[in-house]
């Protein structure tokens, strides 16, 4: 073996000592399902104070509520329910199961009047609306949530961006596929229901 060669492979050798040899195996991380994640619940592993919620397989730490947080939720619970007239349900806080490897628990929800029962959760297809309360986690709602209720074929997604001061409106197109608009003032219609409406002065 000439020098050159020694030397290529030599290096080779250490950068598979530093980085993981091409052969080592790939880590893949172990996705719950929903029923075992209530199960880690029953079995007093999780408990409600600690506000956790299932995204893709994994448990995921929901960033603490903010004073500025609240009160938006509050503004919004308040302002759809004035405007419901029987025709919906609000639903602040409310688990989401998305089968089978999401439960995101977002900051509202709107819902058909039948949805959900004693011993079940609505699912996404008695959902008119889901709305996140993005004072720290733009990113994330944004990203594997929305990727969530896209899949899930939730009608409309509303990301309330606390310090931008803007309301993201994602809707299903004809491919099934959000498609957004952003607005900074004025006031956004539901799209089922177009006589209700949020005004962005209420929120900021």
């Amino acid at each position: 073996m000439n020098i050159a060669k020694a030397t290529a492979k030599l290096g080779f050798m250490a950068k598979s000592v530093l980085h993981g040899s091409i052969d080592e195996p790939m880590v893949v991380l172990r996705k719950l399902t929903i029923d075992e994640y209530h199960r880690l619940g029953e079995a007093g592993i999780l408990h409600p104070n600690d506000r956790i919620e299932l995204i893709d397989g994994l448990l995921v730490q929901m960033a603490p509520i903010g004073p500025e947080h609240q009160f938006i939720v509050e503004k919004l619970n308040d302002t759809f329910s004035k405007q419901k007239k029987g025709r919906f349900k609000v639903g602040p806080g409310r688990p989401i199961p998305i089968p089978d490897f999401n439960e995101p628990q977002p900051d509202m929800v709107l819902l058909k009047t039948d949805a959900g029962t004693r011993t079940r959760h609505a699912s996404p297809q008695e959902l008119y609306l889901v709305i996140e309360v993005s004072d720290t986690t733009v990113r994330y709602d944004s990203g594997k949530k929305l990727l969530a209720y896209e899949n899930a074929r939730i009608p409309e997604y509303w990301i309330v961006d606390v310090p931008a001061k803007v309301v993201s409106v994602f809707r299903l197109n004809e491919v099934k596929k959000y498609e957004e608009s952003r607005h900074t003032e004025g006031s956004v219609a539901l799209q089922a229901f177009p006589d209700v409406i949020v005004r962005l002065e209420d929120l900021f």
